[in-house]
């Protein structure tokens, strides 16, 4: 299951309201996991950086981690991801997800 953490901000948006878009997304990430988990790893760590622009669409995201398949599918979620408008500036997230098997 992903772990929450904090994320980095380069620009104006609130941390909780970026915390709940992802949230919103939980499932997406845990099937990310699930499929990550079939391979017959037990735990890993992928980190996002993302920019948002114009009316909250993510213009562009990248993902980096140990294992690609993993990545590629959280910088898939990360992708469609909603946000509030920027109001013309871009705004950079880099967040990290810790995902481990639940206890």
């Amino acid at each position: 299951m992903p772990v929450e953490a904090e994320p980095r901000v380069t620009g104006s948006l609130d941390k909780e309201l970026i915390q709940r878009v992802i949230r919103a997304k939980h499932s997406e990430l845990q099937q990310c996991y699930a499929t990550y988990l079939e391979r017959g790893t037990q735990a890993g760590r992928v980190v996002a950086q993302f920019t948002i622009v114009g009316e909250g669409r993510v213009g562009q995201a990248w993902v980096t981690g140990f294992d690609g398949a993993l990545a590629n599918c959280v910088c898939e979620v990360v992708a469609q991801m909603q946000f509030l408008s920027t109001r013309g500036r871009p705004i950079t997230i880099t967040y990290p997800f810790s995902f481990a098997p639940a206890p």
